[in-house]
């Protein structure tokens, strides 16, 4: 375990800490709405930065969101946005 931690850079600490924050949100309200939803913009070669980043998939509108509260937000998906 102590091998594994050592391995870890301050990129996966903050990628850990922005999908943690991003799942509370989601389990929180169940039953989001559109309104809660910030889509983003992805092409598809961008895929996997916006989900590392926390950003979840709508399979519904086939679109990637955050949900709005999520703190700093426009600076980890302004390219996005």
């Amino acid at each position: 375990m102590s091998n594994y931690l050592s391995n870890l850079t301050t990129e996966d600490f903050e990628y850990r800490r922005n999908f943690e924050k991003m799942a509370k949100l989601k389990h929180k309200s169940s039953s989001l709405s559109s309104s809660n939803k910030i889509f983003l913009k992805v092409p598809y070669k961008d895929k996997n930065e916006v989900k590392k980043n926390g950003a979840f998939w709508d399979s519904n509108v086939k679109k990637w969101y955050i949900i709005d509260g999520f703190e700093n937000y426009k600076q980890i998906f302004k390219k996005w946005l």
